[in-house]
């Protein structure tokens, strides 16, 4: 618990300082993410080869990394171009030349077609990180939209899923009862995920409350017309996906059969063991963040 403790303090820590950063240049705030794609994407990779040749661990992980960094370049390149519009197709095409690479080699090393499993660390979680990316430019989707709404999209997704998470647990030890999942998460309960997303979603209408009475937001609020049922709404959203995301990597781990996907954290195992929850509800946020603000 101790190690647990100490670990968290310093993720708490290193988020503040991407965001003091993000406040000097938001590129800064992408190249932090794009660093954190790359090992989580490394990461996955490692755990879905498990027990396979040096040729599968090796083209597995080469054609993910190739694919967090060609998102990242395709994404940064049509922003500075004003060609956002555009990404979902040189995301696909990205996407398809290295599943083509993946199909090739097994076809030539192996005369059979790639396992299906090797695909999975070029989609996770390198298109669920490009949601920060976006996010962190917001305004690109409205040329009149005041850059710091992104900063507030931000602090609320940390500080909703750690709530979701600390008191999930929290609530969960302290309450018990029936499992919520038992058989790919046998230690998480109902009264936790209700825990969760009640803190959780408490935590949204907090940092919208506190961020209300900032001059700069109170104006930005008022001309998007932004009520606190919105906020109450997608504060909700943001916090039952994260417990979504959560489960998603459990039941991910379960399958391949490991207990953490990496080490590197220490008491908490590895980045996705603490990144699973956030980057699912980095989603939901971006689609609200876009109705309301873009």
């Amino acid at each position: 618990m101790k190690k647990r403790v100490i670990t968290g303090a310093i993720i708490v820590a290193v988020l503040v300082l991407a965001l003091v950063l993000r406040q000097v240049n938001a590129y800064i705030f992408d190249a932090l993410i794009l660093i954190l794609s790359i090992a989580a994407t490394i990461e996955i990779s490692k755990c879905v080869t498990i027990g396979e040749d040096k040729t599968n661990k090796l083209t597995t992980l080469i054609c993910s990394i190739c694919n967090t960094v060609l998102t990242f370049g395709i994404f940064l390149a049509l922003l500075l171009t004003d060609t956002i519009m555009y990404l979902p197709e040189f995301i696909l095409l990205s996407l398809f030349v290295c599943f083509s690479v993946l199909i090739i080699v097994s076809l030539i090393k192996y005369k059979k077609f790639v396992n299906l499993k090797f695909f999975f660390p070029l989609v996770y979680p390198t298109y669920l990180f490009l949601f920060f990316y976006l996010i962190n430019h917001l305004d690109v989707f409205n040329a009149g939209l005041n850059s710091n709404v992104s900063l507030y999209i931000l602090v609320s997704i940390f500080i909703i899923s750690m709530l979701t998470d600390t008191f999930a647990m929290l609530t969960g030890m302290m309450f018990k009862g029936p499992k919520l999942c038992p058989k790919i998460s046998p230690n998480k309960t109902i009264s936790g995920a209700i825990g969760g997303l009640l803190f959780g979603t408490g935590g949204g209408i907090a940092v919208y409350a506190i961020f209300s009475v900032i001059k700069p937001f109170t104006q930005i609020f008022a001309n998007a017309n932004v009520v606190i049922g919105f906020v109450l709404l997608f504060s909700f959203l943001a916090s039952l996906f994260c417990q979504i995301g959560d489960i998603f990597e459990s039941l991910f781990k379960r399958k391949i059969g490991i207990k953490d996907t990496g080490t590197i954290l220490a008491g908490h195992g590895g980045l996705m063991d603490r990144l699973d929850g956030i980057s699912f509800a980095t989603v939901i946020m971006f689609i609200g963040a876009v109705v309301l603000f873009v």
